[in-house]
């Protein structure tokens, strides 16, 4: 039938170039991660007359975006506004298929090397299911340092060599809120079964469950429990397990002023206990460039030493942070580098060991070739990465990351590339 006069003036309105250009600034800004800009823009709209049903869809397309999913609260809608948003989320219904390869180096001789290949689908608008197949290998050639008359030699404390095969599910749902008043809610469940072979017929289930929420548009939260093997070849021969929770928080404090923090706890079976804890402060230098700036500061905290992971000392470290973000049409770039410092303390029983060798050395004549005692010192930090994620036409997606981190007594060199096939 014929249009009212109030959906002629609605579509007027909605359609005036200044409303439409702050409308795709409003889209662009929630893509983007800008909340504060996205919901300043919201109430520019509102202000300056654009429809007031016209305001309640962009919300709603707004409150769609703060979860991965693209959840559509449609039953909130009016009615003659329900299919607008449905016609935008059918796209996110396509199922993909994607292959994945990475490979971890450190200097506590892990050579890990993992491929997968996996496929998911959204048979919900609130639902996106995943399934997991991969298999690696895990290698580790321990080495240990022995003082003697010698001096100080590296000996080997141990060889060992996994494979590994996988296969699991992943789950994830986003809670409808109660009111538009309330931000939706994520929920995330896995389940991996690991069969390993080699040097161990150790089967392990990892588990793991997420929730996230925007408090108010500008925080997010998220809180993890995980229960895993320790990911190194002598941890799977030893059957050593973990069980993890973390809490990670994003704030954008105003445009162009974002605050992160993570603290993770571990609780590792073999009676051991590490913590992890790091914030940072990002400033927007150039946006037009993607240039970001800000400080780091962190820390690790380890009970008992363990030569198969990384198990420092009250380590702490502060630095200088350079990012650089930029997107293309089909492609885009995340790139940052950490310098600093860092440092730990020698523990109790490092310190009370070279006193008892002391006394050894001073009473068999070769105190001279004993060297130092254990100390920690300030000494500088690195760590880089790179990732580039490109499109190579409208159905393959791919992307490759590199990073490689430098602190005292630990270095780590990552990559990881994979390729998304999406089927229409």
């Amino acid at each position: 039938g014929a249009w009212t006069g109030e959906e002629v003036a609605r579509i007027v309105l909605e359609n005036h170039p200044l409303q439409l250009a702050r409308l795709l600034r409003l889209q662009a800004s929630t893509l983007d991660g800008r909340y504060q800009r996205a919901r300043d823009t919201l109430k520019l709209l509102a202000d300056t007359g654009y429809p007031e049903s016209s305001v309640t869809l962009a919300k709603f397309w707004m409150k769609d975006r703060l979860v991965p999913m693209g959840t559509t609260i449609v039953s909130k809608l009016p009615i003659d506004r329900q299919q607008e948003v449905l016609r935008f989320n059918q796209a996110m219904l396509t199922p993909t298929v994607e292959a994945r390869y990475t490979t971890q180096r450190t200097s506590i001789e892990d050579d890990n090397h993992e491929t997968s290949v996996a496929g998911s689908l959204k048979p919900l608008h609130f639902m996106r299911l995943k399934a997991t197949a991969g298999t690696g290998e895990w290698s580790q050639d321990l080495k240990k340092e022995v003082r003697g008359p010698e001096g100080v030699r590296r000996e080997t404390a141990g060889v060992y060599d996994v494979d590994m095969d996988y296969a699991g599910l992943e789950a994830s749902f986003a809670l409808v809120p109660p009111s538009l008043g309330w931000n939706p809610l994520e929920l995330r469940a896995e389940w991996l079964r690991r069969e390993f072979s080699g040097d161990s017929d150790l089967s392990v289930d990892r588990t793991a469950a997420e929730l996230g929420l925007h408090i108010v548009l500008p925080v997010y939260l998220a809180l993890k429990m995980e229960h895993d093997v320790m990911p190194s070849a002598r941890s799977v021969v030893e059957e050593t397990t973990y069980d993890l929770l973390s809490a990670s928080a994003y704030a954008e404090i105003r445009n162009g002023w974002l605050f992160q923090g993570n603290y993770s706890d571990y609780d590792i079976s073999d009676d051991n206990r590490r913590w992890n804890a790091t914030a940072r402060s990002m400033v927007e230098l150039w946006e037009d460039g993607g240039v970001w700036i800000g400080g780091h500061i962190g820390g690790v905290d380890a009970e008992e030493a363990r030569d198969e992971y990384w198990t420092p000392y009250q380590y702490r470290e502060y630095g200088l942070v350079l990012q650089w973000r930029r997107r293309f049409p089909n492609m885009a770039f995340d790139c940052w580098a950490l310098a600093g410092r860092g440092r730990g303390d020698v523990r109790p029983e490092d310190t009370a060991a070279y006193e008892a060798l002391r006394v050894q050395a001073a009473r068999q004549r070769w105190l001279d070739k004993l060297g130092d005692a254990p100390e920690e010192d300030w000494e500088p930090i690195l760590t880089l990465q790179g990732q580039w994620m490109f499109n190579l036409n409208k159905l393959l997606d791919g992307w490759i990351q590199v990073r490689r981190t430098d602190v005292p007594s630990y270095e780590e060199r990552n990559f990881s590339a994979g390729l998304q096939y999406k089927f229409f």
